[in-house]
């Protein structure tokens, strides 16, 4: 008897999963992180940087309001999405005056005029590029620009083209090169992030800003790594740029599973861009709207960003005390002066590919025997060749903790040999 379809398909699945492992790439979904004595490793590896997501006094806010709510709309006689799931996208029954709410907080936060809530920073980015990028249009994009630019950019009909990493000047030929290849009536788009998630640098957004005025093209900027620790209040790169440079961001993304510590994405812009996306985006149109308690989670989140000065100010000490006990080393980041984030990464130079996976795999098996949490981060989610440990600091961090890190760190570059 012949073999089934879906016996077929396991066998291809086998197969890549097998192709995989032997080039050090397989992933697993990893469980909890503890060092030898049991306990749990010291966190350098999450996207709370802030430190809100394990806020045990915000969470308590979170349940009281959910209660109070719950509560005050029972005695009403009253049910629905407000205290529960959406039970529908926005365009249905999923809208309702705490998403309006938020949206509004969120647009006056960032200084802009208008907000539009998504599930994920993901779909955010994804349906905000698809949706605005037509036929005749141009998509310069930064090379580093993270995956979900790039899915948008699949999805959208219009020219993209890449650019050298935070490079102005190949840049200003990119956009030289568009002013010859859009077609009358289009628009050309650059695509980048305020900081980028892999290698915590900054991206020089006012000299980006300048050039595209020059080009009469326009910024979409996801702040997803940004929001929360720079600019005014944490309100983002954008917002820290001059009122005359804003204008050359049609766009940006702020995403709310990183230093705020909750999880979902809003696209800030003025209002047309707000009535063109509940139009024509199809992550927006056609998913489910938020639960209740998450949008509860960013309002209350917002609270807790606009008083986190004093835990900004740990982070960029402990951040300047990890980047001076680096300095010199094989560790030392590339662009040491323009790390500005929470990002530091800790790139291990090895003979091959295969090499480069394993080892930065075995530096973090070491440093969680030194009860430090340092994911591995291999080809393909980053370049071959680029392969390395990404370390991220929070405000609960503490300086003897990157003493610690730094310790381990020297004993094992004091015996690498690449």
């Amino acid at each position: 008897m012949a073999e089934s379809p879906a016996k077929r398909l396991e066998q291809r699945w086998a197969a890549a999963l097998e192709a995989r492992a032997r080039e050090g790439r397989l992933r697993e979904l990893p469980g909890p992180r503890t060092g030898p004595d049991g306990r749990q490793a010291v966190d350098f590896s999450s996207n709370d940087y802030l430190g809100l997501a394990r806020d045990a006094g915000l969470q308590q806010r979170l349940a009281e309001r959910l209660s109070q709510r719950l509560a005050g709309r029972a005695a009403n006689g009253q049910h629905g999405p407000q205290h529960g799931g959406s039970g529908g996208s926005r365009l249905l029954t999923g809208n309702h005056p705490d998403m309006l709410a938020l949206e509004e907080k969120a647009a006056a936060y960032h200084g802009v005029e208008s907000g539009l809530l998504f599930g994920s920073g993901y779909h955010a980015n994804a349906g905000l590029i698809a949706a605005l990028a037509r036929e005749g249009d141009v998509l310069l994009f930064d090379r580093l620009v993270h995956a979900c630019m790039h899915e948008g950019m699949k999805l959208s009909p219009a020219t993209a083209r890449p650019f050298a990493h935070n490079s102005v000047q190949a840049l200003a030929e990119a956009l030289a090169w568009a002013g010859q290849h859009t077609k009358p009536g289009g628009q050309v788009y650059v695509l980048a992030e305020s900081v980028y998630s892999m290698d915590g640098d900054v991206a020089p957004l006012a000299d980006m800003a300048r050039l595209c005025l020059a080009h009469e093209a326009v910024l979409l900027v996801d702040e997803a790594h940004g929001a929360g620790l720079l600019g005014p209040r944490g309100a983002g790169a954008v917002a820290a740029l001059p009122a005359e440079l804003q204008q050359a961001v049609v766009a940006r993304v702020v995403t709310y599973g990183k230093a705020f510590g909750a999880a979902g994405g809003m696209v800030l812009g003025p209002p047309l861009l707000r009535a063109h996306l509940i139009n024509h985006c199809k992550p927006f149109l056609y998913t489910t709207a938020p639960h209740a308690a998450q949008v509860q989670a960013i309002d209350l989140a917002y609270e807790a960003v606009a008083a986190a000065d004093a835990q900004r100010a740990r982070l960029g000490a402990l951040r300047r005390q990890l980047l001076e006990g680096l300095r010199g080393t094989v560790l030392e980041p590339p662009a040491l002066l323009d790390l500005d984030a929470a990002v530091v990464p800790l790139m291990l130079p090895a003979a091959q590919e295969t090499d480069r996976n394993q080892a930065v795999l075995d530096l973090s098996e070491q440093l969680l025997e030194a009860g430090l949490d340092l994911r591995a981060i291999r080809s393909p989610t980053v370049a071959p060749g680029s392969e390395r440990l990404r370390c991220c600091l929070h405000a609960f961090n503490t300086p003897e903790e990157v003493d610690r890190l730094l310790e381990a760190l020297q004993r094992f570059t004091a015996a690498y040999t690449p």
